[in-house]
């Protein structure tokens, strides 16, 4: 009789870790087909790799609750880039040392002896960082095992030069030198460090790529790639990515990509004759005078730490990075009670070479149409009608994916509202004249998700005769891909009402094509 009672009570607990599982997953505010950790605090993505038919990402975590701190690495496993399964905490915070940012690589020829099995070693170089005084330097773990279990090098820091702001590794192998190449931030001078390697251990500095020091910015999360010219791969280009905090353009969370060339040991930026009275707002200044050839990876205010997958098989030959889909200035008040942070989509990298230089194309991953459930039929003949069909499929389906091309030959101007209810809204307005989309987000009550909510964003796409804007609507988040991803906006909202409509045309014909899918949830 006791058996059985203990059996029932193990199957009770067993039922009640489901619901509360499944019950987290169907929060209001939780997204529905981007990835966000089941409880606790999670920021920008580290250590992206692919191994054997898997996606590996790994993240900032706090395994103990939903602020700051503790950092560690969490860790999910996906074979499609969409479909995430969480896995326990990879490396852990330890004695006093926190866990910061870094980078996985796969040591296919096990350069760094630090193999022992039937697979490759897999090798993170990360930031540690001291809890008593804040100390910053460089540290390795490694697996043998697939990256499911890992083990802190013996012998760590493999990289200290005493500093407070010395973080954020990104390894690759660079093949011509047959070497590893590492570059990080020394993030409170502006300036980036390029070291070399032979065995992931042993590093040796190289160079420095160095921004204007303005007062007050903090360059961080970089990431640097090759990268085909229109995608000719004959042709490439060297994409250096960094944050660069609250400083980015209109307050908001984008990184400044830098274009240029690197042979080994130095990176050198790309110049560019900027045009009088050619629009390239939003650039960073500093950088412009000098004519480098620079632009932003997102005009929104929620798309930080963005992060490119190493070791992708070159049959398939994407460029793939990932951001997070927030902004440290309200992050705080963001209304989740059981966890904190999440993903953006993965996102397909481009560049093209046009008149205005060299410019960034961002688009989902193609394995996003899988979350498709179906093409909504949508028949109009005013606008007023198209407003109330779009803003039903949004009632009854939160996550949603809208495709809209206008000709506007005839309009001299376009507006998209969202979420609209007495005291919110998300808009979307475009003026020809003014040659770029303001986005402004308000809420009335700055009590709720702090004054810096309330904001402008502004993306300068310059006068268009076409529009084609991609949305993913996702509970909580808008991500908007202008004209092919030439222009990317990211944006969070924690709206009271779902709802969607189009304003300010003179004529519903100029809405040439509209489509509107409904998603999954990637959640089980």
């Amino acid at each position: 009789m006791q058996k059985i009672i203990i059996y029932i009570s193990f199957l009770l607990i067993l039922f009640s870790l489901g619901c509360n599982t499944n019950d987290s997953y169907k929060e209001a505010y939780r997204a529905q087909y981007h990835f966000s950790p089941m409880k606790n605090w999670m920021h920008v993505p580290s250590g992206l790799f692919y191994y054997d038919g898997e996606y590996h990402m790994y993240y900032q975590y706090n395994p103990h609750g939903i602020e700051w701190g503790h950092m560690s690495w969490g860790h999910a496993i996906s074979p499609d880039l969409i479909h995430w399964e969480e896995q326990p905490v990879a490396i852990s915070e330890t004695d006093g040392e926190m866990v910061f940012c870094g980078s996985i690589v796969v040591d296919k020829d096990n350069t760094s002896g630090l193999g022992g099995g039937f697979h490759p070693p897999v090798v993170a170089i990360y930031t540690g960082s001291r809890i008593d005084n804040n100390r910053q330097y460089q540290c390795l773990a490694y697996s043998n095992d697939r990256a499911k279990t890992w083990h802190k090098y013996e012998f760590n820091p493999v990289l200290d030069i005493g500093s407070e702001h010395f973080r954020d590794p990104k390894v690759f192998w660079y093949n011509p030198d047959e070497k590893w190449v590492m570059v990080l931030t020394n993030a409170d001078q502006q300036k980036l460090s390029f070291y070399s390697s032979k065995d992931l251990i042993h590093w040796t500095f190289m160079s420095e790529f160095v921004g204007e020091k303005q007062k007050g910015r903090l360059w961080d999360n970089p990431d640097f790639f090759a990268i085909p010219v229109n995608r000719d791969s004959t042709l490439k280009k060297w994409i250096l990515k960094v944050d660069i905090g609250d400083q980015s353009i209109k307050q908001g969370m984008g990184g400044l990509c830098i274009i240029g060339d690197f042979d080994g040991e130095e990176f050198v930026p790309e110049q560019i004759k900027y045009k009088e009275k050619e629009t390239v707002w939003g650039i960073d200044l500093a950088l412009r005078e000098k004519y480098i050839n620079v632009c932003w990876n997102d005009y929104g205010k929620d798309f930080r730490g963005a992060y490119s997958w190493s070791d992708i098989p070159d049959k398939d030959g994407r460029r793939i990075w990932i951001g997070w889909m927030n902004n440290w200035n309200y992050v705080n008040q963001i209304p989740n009670q059981k966890w904190k942070g999440v993903m953006s989509l993965p996102r397909e990298v481009y560049l093209e070479k046009s008149t205005n230089g060299y410019e960034i194309i961002q688009n989902p991953v193609r394995e996003t149409s899988k979350l498709r459930k179906g093409i909504v039929k949508i028949k109009f003949s005013t606008l007023d009608e198209l407003n109330n069909s779009l803003t039903r499929e949004m009632e009854n389906c939160h996550s949603l994916e809208i495709h809209v091309v206008f000709d506007l030959t005839k309009e001299d101007r376009m507006s998209l509202v969202l979420f609209e209810s007495v005291d919110q809204q998300l808009n979307l307005d475009y003026s020809k004249d003014k040659g770029y989309i303001e986005i402004l987000r308000k809420v009335s009550d700055p009590n709720v998700l702090g004054d810096q909510f309330t904001s402008i964003s502004d993306v300068p796409i310059g006068s268009q005769s076409q529009l084609k804007l991609d949305m993913f609507i996702d509970r909580t988040s808008v991500e908007l891909f202008i004209n092919d991803g030439k222009y990317v906006a990211t944006t969070r909202f924690f709206p009271k009402d779902y709802n969607i409509k189009i304003e300010n045309l003179k004529s519903c014909t100029s809405i040439k094509d509209i489509e509107v899918y409904k998603m999954k949830s990637i959640w089980k």
